[in-house]
């Protein structure tokens, strides 16, 4: 299908998408991705989505007629500009109805005039704000300065510009779950930025990120240890992505990243660290070669392990007891969402007495 009424199917990024509208304007389905999607236009109104996966809706109604559709915004910033927030298909899509024409953005800022070969380019009348893309969320990461007078004012102001790229990631890649994006700097970086309370870091000191998804803690530990270098190491390749393009747009130049299995690895590190990323027996010894021994930093070399549950319980099951163990919710607001979540740290040489990791089908 090229063009059916004011709509056409465009190419972006490899992705077919786009609308086809009748005569009596009623929007036809279109594949999108493999998913069938379609729009309901009443009168100079977008109406309501049809069609989705498992007949979920899938897109964004929107009772602007300036204004159809734009799978960038958060839900509080399409609320300011009259939009009902879904996304449509995980793809950077925009799409501007003004009066009868059909305007389809790439990768443009909202309000920019868009690539040729769209429809036809009319200016919006609408537009985000031109301001620092963490602004909206600036008062959440506020929350968490009395809880850590030991970060500088320019590193807060390096975790909103994080925090504001890493929400524009999770639109497209699921890094937080969608139900706990809006709580992203309460349950998600705050908890790696206590790591402040307790570590101290020489000069040149050497940490890798094992299986670190969005950055969690190795990026918010980049900003805040800025003397020690930091290797991300993630098997997923999308993950390794979004960590690279944030690690670059920040400018964070002691962040290298490596899209490995830790187990293949063999560089020594001072530490390790881990946000609860597979059982403890299993991390252990998948990463325990990568560390080397010493006692020049505040806490002893090893693992630094981000972890929840019943600590006599990991220790029975490990065979290991950590050498030091930070409660997070005392600090945490008292927030009964850390109850029983800690970070604590297995030193290098106490590593070879973990207990092996049981095998798929093994019974104890």
């Amino acid at each position: 299908m090229s063009r059916v009424g004011l709509f056409e199917v465009v190419d972006f990024d490899r992705i077919p998408i786009g609308l086809a509208v009748g005569d009596e304007g009623l929007v036809d389905r279109v594949d999108l991705v493999g998913v069938m999607v379609g729009v309901v236009l009443e009168d100079e109104e977008l109406g309501e989505i049809v069609g989705g996966v498992d007949d979920r809706a899938d897109g964004v109604g929107a009772g602007d007629a300036d204004v159809a559709a734009m799978d960038r915004l958060d839900s509080e910033q399409a609320a300011e500009l009259g939009l009902e927030f879904r996304t449509l298909g995980g793809g950077d899509v925009l799409f501007q109805v003004e009066e009868d024409d059909v305007v389809e953005h790439g990768k443009a800022r909202f309000g920019q005039v868009p690539a040729e070969g769209n429809s036809k380019v009319r200016r919006a009348k609408a537009s985000l704000p031109q301001a620092d893309p963490g602004t909206r969320w600036r008062p959440r990461m506020q929350s968490l300065v009395p809880l850590f007078p030991e970060v500088t004012p320019a590193q807060w102001e390096q975790l909103t510009a994080m925090a504001a790229l890493h929400r524009e990631w999770n639109e497209k890649i699921n890094l937080v779950s969608r139900k706990d994006i809006e709580n992203l700097e309460r349950h998600h970086y705050a908890p790696c930025i206590a790591a402040v309370k307790f570590l101290k870091l020489m000069d040149g000191c050497r940490v890798m990120d094992v299986g670190t998804g969005g950055g969690f803690p190795g990026l918010i530990l980049a900003v805040l240890y800025p003397k020690a270098r930091f290797t991300l190491v993630d098997s997923v390749g999308k993950k390794i992505t979004v960590v690279t393009d944030i690690a670059e747009r920040l400018g964070l130049k002691n962040v290298d990243v490596k899209n490995a299995r830790a187990e293949t690895m063999n560089h020594e590190h001072d530490f390790v660290t881990g946000r609860a990323v597979a059982d403890l027996r299993t991390f252990v010894h998948n990463t325990r070669q990568l560390l080397c021994k010493g006692a020049k930093h505040s806490l002893p070399n090893g693992i630094l392990y981000w972890q929840g549950g019943d600590p006599a319980v990991e220790a029975e099951l490990s065979f290991l007891n950590p050498v030091f163990s930070f409660e997070l919710r005392p600090l945490l607001w008292n927030d009964e969402k850390f109850e029983g979540k800690r970070i604590v740290l297995y030193r290098s040489q106490d590593l070879l007495r973990c207990k092996k990791p049981d095998l798929p089908g093994m019974t104890q």
